[in-house]
């Protein structure tokens, strides 16, 4: 009977210490006060993001502890970046052709930037940085994060998935403030976009769909454009201050409901299917332009 239970009591805690050292292995830590020879766990993290995303297990995730500046780093594998409530992790992206931050993690994985900073220091004679975040691939989530310019482009999705929500994109952009290539499925939701670039956001290639909800644009030559077969669904959403609002160019199409699109050049213009439910309100543009079909509410 002692030796039955005994071997129970060794049992558990054998079960114990691998669950012990399986949350270890899942959460890894970082700060600027820490060290990369560390092995990042909460007493004694790393000092920088990559470090930890090298140390943590696919599916793990880096917790940011302490406010200030981080090197911009990659992401391969299925992990969260996020900084710990009421702190400030700024991302500096410095001279070009980089970016802030690489996702290359594998087709289908899930990978998550939570309440970051990402901002460009310019160095030598750059007029712009390089670009913020850019993916192919993974199912990327940013939420919660500010974009500050200058960059060449914020965002770059190559492929695969995003869904970009309560996020600012803001500053001067060498080209297009987000650039959504094809085939890839991106939804942006609450995303404030207050930016002279050329295109705000930019939906091109075959394959590239992109829904937008509950979203602003400003400042841009063109706040949402379609283009090269691209397809962009737009609802809820405001429109003011921009060259174009709203284009598609041909072999594209936008489709766009109950939104404001008030104070721009052009409300909607191109030569692509221009799609409405008639639910759009325009107010102050020098011209509001025309959609190409009016779709029945249902």
């Amino acid at each position: 009977m002692r030796g039955a239970k005994f071997i129970v009591f060794v049992t558990a805690l054998i079960l114990a210490f691998a669950a012990s050292s399986a949350q270890a292995q899942s959460t890894k830590f970082v700060s600027v006060t820490g060290s990369d020879t560390n092995p990042c766990d909460v007493a004694t993290p790393c000092r920088t993001i990559g470090a930890a995303i090298t140390a943590v297990a696919a599916n793990g995730r880096v917790t940011i502890l302490t406010s200030g500046e981080y090197a911009p780093f990659a992401v391969d594998k299925a992990v969260t970046v996020a900084a710990a409530d009421g702190v400030d992790a700024t991302i500096v992206q410095a001279g070009m052709p980089a970016e802030a931050i690489r996702v290359t993690a594998p087709a289908n994985t899930n990978v998550v930037l939570r309440g970051l900073t990402i901002l460009t220091r310019l160095t030598g004679t750059f007029t712009y940085g390089g670009r913020g975040i850019t993916t192919a691939n993974a199912n990327l989530h940013v939420e919660h994060c500010v974009l500050d310019g200058p960059f060449v482009t914020a965002v770059r999705i190559t492929s695969g998935r995003a869904y970009i929500s309560n996020t600012v994109v803001r500053g001067a952009m060498d080209e297009e403030a987000i650039l959504q290539l094809g085939p890839s499925e991106a939804w942006y939701e609450r995303l404030h976009l207050d930016s002279t670039a050329l295109i705000g956001l930019k939906v091109e290639s075959a394959g590239a769909r992109a829904v937008v909800r509950d979203s602003t644009f400003m400042k841009a030559n063109a706040g949402v454009r379609a283009l090269g077969g691209g397809n962009a669904i737009i609802e809820n959403s405001g429109f003011s201050l921009n060259g174009v609002a709203i284009a598609a160019d041909a072999g594209s199409r936008v489709t766009v409901s109950n939104s404001v699109i008030a104070n721009n050049g052009t409300g909607i213009g191109g030569t692509g299917t221009r799609v409405t439910f008639g639910n759009n309100r325009f107010a102050g543009n020098t011209t509001n332009g025309t959609f190409t079909i009016t779709a029945a509410l249902r």
